[in-house]
């Protein structure tokens, strides 16, 4: 898996789309990946409203006036689409298939045809194949925006064929010291908890997080031996899960960091000088792929597979910088 750019939050991700409409580079595809689903179905929204604007600011602001905006304002634009999830909580095929449809068709009234696929995790197996057709060969004037909150969850042939672009939210917030901040990073990682398939009644409060997490960096992620804190933490199924997705979460922070990210976005605000520390000696490349490596271990947790290898050899890849 490629790195996935950073581009900031709303105002940065608009801007990013003026400039390339500007230069003609935009792909057809782009899959907008970020922790609020709401947040990522309204952004997706706005880039479609953008790439139809017809005087379109340097700042990637709509002007509200030309025949496009206004349309748009009457939420009757003939050329944005909106797919969703059914009630049953999953894309299926026929709605695809009003895609494919659609989008073999020119424009009604405008340069391009833009389609937003919401929580494209959802897209069923069959429903993500019908979608791949659009994928692959796309009219030069149809334009595919999808949202989800896990990149992992996007089954691979369509995240391949889509520009990922990791966004985040809550754009010019500071992180400020104190118990504000760690309530804030509390409310974010207990749904990530949550989200993730810890047991509800292993989920830990917002307290036993910051213990866990101490805890997590003390014996694991400082730590020159970490041989008695990875037996121990093996031992309990449950209790591997939240280690592995609080490290997750740390790691996660340290490539925001790195790859200049806003620190209002960050889960572990409250630790932000250690995570400075952390990825100082860690290159974005090396951060990514150790990522992936505990998202893997992870998985392989879920499966009842033993992880205590796994575990041991993310800690050397983190030891070899």
């Amino acid at each position: 898996m490629d790195i996935a750019p950073f581009w900031g939050g709303r105002k940065s991700v608009l801007k990013n789309f003026q400039r390339m409409l500007d230069k003609g580079r935009l792909a057809h595809a782009y899959l907008f990946v970020g922790e609020d689903p709401t947040e990522n179905n309204r952004l997706a929204g706005e880039v479609a409203r953008v790439l139809q604007c017809q005087d379109l600011s340097a700042a990637g602001v709509m002007c509200r006036v030309c025949s496009s905006c206004r349309r748009v304002a009457a939420g009757r634009h003939p050329d944005i689409h909106y797919t969703t999830p059914a009630d049953g909580g999953a894309i299926k095929r026929e709605a695809i298939r009003d895609i494919l449809e659609k989008a073999r068709l020119r424009p009604f009234s405008s340069a391009r045809q833009v389609f937003v696929v919401q929580e494209a995790d959802r897209l069923t197996p069959e429903a993500a194949n019908t979608l791949l057709k659009t994928l692959e060969e796309p009219r030069p004037d149809t334009f595919l925006l999808l949202t989800s909150t896990a990149l992992d969850r996007v089954l691979p042939t369509i995240r391949s064929r889509c520009h990922v672009v990791r966004v985040a939210f809550r754009e010019g917030d500071q992180v400020q010291e104190g118990s504000d901040t760690v309530s804030l990073s509390a409310n974010r990682l207990i749904p990530y908890l949550r989200r993730e398939g810890v047991g509800p009644d292993r989920v830990p409060r917002e307290q036993e997080i910051w213990q866990r997490r101490d805890a997590m960096l003390k014996s694991f992620v400082w730590a020159q031996d970490v041989e008695p804190f990875v037996k121990k933490i093996v031992t309990d199924k449950e209790e591997t899960k939240v280690f592995l997705i609080l490290l997750v979460s740390w790691i996660r922070d340290g490539w925001l960091l790195k790859a200049g990210g806003p620190a209002a976005c960050l889960l572990h605000g409250d630790r932000i000088d250690d995570l400075r520390r952390f990825c100082e000696d860690l290159s974005s490349q090396k951060l990514w792929k150790v990522y992936e490596d505990v998202v893997q271990a992870y998985r392989m947790s879920r499966e009842n597979f033993n992880v205590k290898i796994p575990i041991f050899i993310i800690k050397e890849t983190l030891n070899d910088g």
